[in-house]
């Protein structure tokens, strides 16, 4: 239910599918984060900021001391705690707070459109610029 809603969110923004997918992954990597190195829950702020998607993630304050796996449950096929990284490879602004009173995670993307390319040069590539023009007389 939260990444369908933050993927409407951000294709409401303007985001393309692409990014909205970038979207998704980095406030699921947060709010996992919340869930699991936090108290069990925390809160999603979803907002524009001019051109910008704003997503936050908050929570109330540590978890449990440790990180202890349950019985029987399996160990990752790779090592864990890639997610923070992975969120600032994705979003274009990244900012993690973190104190007795809880954690927030802040991630911007932007909405605005991509600058347009500069044109390529349509010269042949063992053309020169043109020379110089001449001017006409008295000018």
């Amino acid at each position: 239910m939260m990444r369908s809603a933050v993927a409407e969110r951000a294709t409401d923004a303007g985001l393309g599918t692409q990014r909205a997918n970038d979207v998704v992954i980095a406030v699921h990597e947060l709010a996992v984060n919340a869930v699991q190195h936090g108290p069990g829950r925390g809160r999603l702020r979803v907002w524009m900021r001019g051109a910008d998607l704003v997503c936050q993630v908050t929570d109330d304050g540590a978890g449990a001391a440790g990180e202890a796996r349950e019985p029987g449950r399996p160990s990752w096929r790779i090592e864990p705690g890639h997610g923070i990284w992975l969120v600032h490879r994705l979003a274009d602004d990244a900012v993690m707070l973190a104190g007795p009173g809880g954690a927030t995670a802040t991630v911007s993307f932007s909405a605005a459109p991509p600058p347009r390319p500069v044109p390529a040069d349509p010269l042949p590539a063992d053309q020169g610029p043109p020379g110089p023009m001449p001017l006409p007389p008295g000018g």
